[in-house]
């Protein structure tokens, strides 16, 4: 097992001076990092430092939408007064309406169904977040009966999945287009492939390999063997199942307008397949979501207080949201370019804070946390490519539940607490093999890490406050340790967005502000 931390001072950079006479870099300010600069110019796609810039929705290229009204609920019966059921109306409203935001004004829903979105272009929207409030007085248990987690997870089934209000779509696929016939490195733009009829510039596709022989696994945690078994320790799994967007078509050959996180080879299956998702252009917004204020159940033992899930959707938002006492807050289960923005968790917490399981490319940004759950921000299941940034809570921790997350980023998030012991890096899940897979990323962690902390995540990069005492080290597998007081840029997502896009970054708006309601403050035991 090889042990090292790399230090500023220490390196080379050589992905960005590699040849005779590349020119010197210029010099960098005392507070920004060697993998990045002050502006992006010590960067490289194949380098260490992956590329975040293209998550969120419509990969930060769009702002949210202001979908036109096209029904209030109060026209299907809603009243809005805390005491009636309203659930009909609710339903009545998501059956009829086609497309367009279905309005909720000002008030108490009291609901005791589940709010499915199962058409594109549809959105929730309340009237603000501290005058429309869904209340739920119920858990998925009593009004939807077992989940799909029942034994040995707890008798309920409801601990990871499900939600009272619930998107969840579908990808079409009618096998590949073509299949990859060169090998491209990582950080590369563009693939051989054996046809081109059918794609075009602007179209969506997927591109896909599956394990062979171990060593797609071996690549994907940077040539670190797995102490065991683990999600991807399977032959003919599905490993990298990326949607892309194609910049350029030639003869025998494609162009996507982002670098590859992975080499792409044929031994190991790779494949051009379509993207048709059945659901996309879905959101929640501005309201507030509250289950009543009942104590934890305990791990795995969850009825099901689950606040929202989005369930393979495509460019889908939340914004504007609190959840109050609640199971799990938000569930973004293999979504891709989704964001949630503006989110408040409030009350007692619970099992999942914040998920991002097995997403591609998704976003979840200005959140804050007043209370502790299990598991405060996770991903998992080979996600990668997402992104939570601009957040705080009083003790995060950064779950990875052994599901080989790779490049994933976690920046300018105020940690609380966390820094003082380990529940910073605290997982859960499988036994056996390692947390997360290649190039997680920490930047700006606030107040600060401690850097005899630090976990064995395979070739890990944590850039900004780094504290350690004499004699202090981190053991790491080949991680990018990087001490930088005052770091700059502070939110590296933005700036790698801003770069891509030739545009300052955006000035970034203020965090959620406290409910004005009072609410039970209690949260589970770590």
């Amino acid at each position: 097992m090889r042990s090292s931390v790399t230090l500023a001072f220490l390196g080379a950079l050589a992905a960005h001076v590699a040849g005779c006479g590349t020119p010197e870099l210029p010099e960098k300010s005392a507070n920004a990092s060697e993998l990045w600069g002050d502006g992006g110019e010590r960067w490289s796609a194949s380098g260490r430092l992956p590329d975040f810039s293209h998550a969120g929705y419509h990969q930060g290229e769009s702002p949210l939408p202001e979908l036109p009204v096209a029904a209030d609920v109060t026209d299907y019966g809603a009243v809005g007064d805390g005491v009636t059921d309203d659930s009909q109306a609710f339903l009545d409203a998501l059956a009829e309406v086609e497309s367009g935001a279905i309005f909720i004004p000002a008030g108490r829903y009291r609901l005791t169904r589940v709010l499915r979105l199962t058409r594109s272009n549809v959105v929730l929207r309340g009237a603000g977040r501290d005058q429309t409030v869904l209340f739920f007085p119920e858990h998925l248990y009593a009004v939807e009966g077992v989940g799909p987690q029942q034994s040995p997870y707890g008798p309920y089934g409801w601990s990871w999945s499900g939600g009272f209000i619930w998107a969840e779509g579908s990808v079409e696929d009618d096998g590949p287009l073509a299949t990859v016939t060169e090998r491209a490195a990582r950080g590369d733009l563009s693939v051989a492939v054996s046809s081109t009829v059918g794609l075009e510039a602007g179209s969506m596709v997927r591109l896909v390999q599956y394990e062979s022989d171990g060593s797609l696994s071996l690549h994907l945690h940077d040539g670190h063997p797995l102490r065991g078994r683990c999600l991807v320790d399977r032959p003919d799994f599905k490993i990298v199942d990326w949607a892309l967007e194609v910049e350029a078509v030639d003869r025998d050959r494609i162009h996507f307008g982002r670098p590859f996180r992975l080499d792409v080879r044929p031994e190991w299956g790779a494949e051009i397949r379509a993207y048709r998702p059945t659901l996309e252009e879905v959101g929640v917004e501005h309201l507030t979501i509250e289950f009543p204020p009942t104590e934890y159940n305990g791990h795995h033992q969850e009825p099901g207080y689950n606040g929202i899930l989005f369930q393979n959707v495509y460019n889908g938002w939340v914004r504007d949201v609190a959840i109050v006492n609640f199971d799990a807050g938000i569930h973004f289960w293999y979504s891709r370019y989704s964001t949630a923005d503006g989110v408040l968790l409030t009350g007692r917490g619970g099992h999942y804070g914040l998920n991002l399981g097995g997403c591609q490319d998704c976003l979840m940004t200005r959140f804050v946390l007043e209370n502790s759950s299990l598991h405060d921000l996770s991903t998992s299941n080979l996600g990668n490519g997402s992104v939570f940034s601009r957040g705080r809570g009083p003790s995060i921790n950064f779950d990875h539940h052994r599901g080989a997350a790779y490049e994933n980023l976690f920046s300018d998030i105020h940690i609380g607490n966390g820094w003082r012991g380990r529940r910073i890096w605290e997982c859960s899940g499988t036994p056996t093999g390692h947390y997360t897979a290649a190039r997680e990323t920490f930047w700006n962690l606030l107040p600060k890490v401690k850097i005899d902390s630090l976990p064995l995540w395979p070739a890990m990069n944590v850039i900004g406050n780094i504290r350690s005492r004499e004699g202090e080290s981190a053991r790491t597998l080949d991680g990018w340790i990087e001490p930088v007081r005052g770091l700059r840029p502070r939110d590296l997502h933005a700036a790698q967005l801003a770069r891509r896009l030739g545009r300052p970054a955006a000035r970034p708006e203020p965090l959620p502000k406290p409910r004005s309601r009072p609410t039970d403050s209690s949260s589970p035991a770590s």
